[in-house]
């Protein structure tokens, strides 16, 4: 059992450990190791991160390894916050991706995405002392940033909408979400995220979310 009140990093590494010390069977793919690990993740963090996995092996070898620097390279010039995480007793690496507020934001304006506004008095002045939940779900916008209630989280957006921001960033080919562009559409095969086709070319490990 994985207890919570820990952060991103301490998570994947507990994945990792998690890797070394399971009997698992040989046709059992990693893919499917992270996915069970991270459902039993009790994840206490304001910060949701998307967790890419290499092989350390690959770092310094050939296309793998200069595939690894230009998708670090691509998603670090989308604005995403990227941090690494060697570990070399596992032969693995963990690359945790983020967005930070203004990215946030700014794409969940792109998308439409809702949120709970706040009840404000008539003259719109001041917002009402009532109970959460009252007002209605509206379309977010960056410039009305202000005027919607907090997740129960503590931020305006609860760790679930920011995934799938993240998501949306590294996987839209919208110009509007400024994405990395991880994959040429072209090469996507049908039904395929961006993080989907990279674990299928073998370009990473695997991808989980936290």
């Amino acid at each position: 059992q994985i207890n919570g009140d820990r952060g991103p990093l301490q998570l994947a590494l507990t994945v990792a450990n998690m890797r070394s010390n399971a009997r698992v069977d040989s046709n059992a793919s990693y893919k499917q190791l992270v996915h069970k690990a991270n459902d039993q993740l009790d994840v206490q963090s304001n910060v949701a991160s998307i967790c890419l996995v290499f092989d350390l092996e690959d770092f310094s070898n050939g296309t793998r390894g200069a595939t690894r620097v230009q998708l670090i390279n691509k998603i670090r010039s989308a604005d995403l916050i990227v941090t690494e995480n060697i570990i070399k007793e596992r032969n693995l690496a963990f690359v945790l991706v983020s967005a930070p507020e203004h990215r946030l934001k700014q794409v969940a304006d792109v998308m439409g995405l809702k949120l709970r506004m706040l009840v404000m008095d008539n003259d719109f002045k001041h917002v009402k002392m009532l109970e959460k939940n009252e007002g209605a779900w509206t379309p977010f916008r960056s410039h009305l940033a202000g005027l919607y209630e907090h997740s129960s989280e503590g931020g305006l957006f609860c760790s679930n909408q920011q995934l799938q921001i993240l998501e949306y960033i590294l996987s839209s080919d919208d110009p509007n979400a400024f994405g990395p562009q991880l994959i040429e559409k072209e090469e996507l095969d049908l039904g395929n995220t961006p993080l989907d086709q990279l674990v299928k070319r073998g370009d990473i490990k695997a991808y989980f979310r936290i």
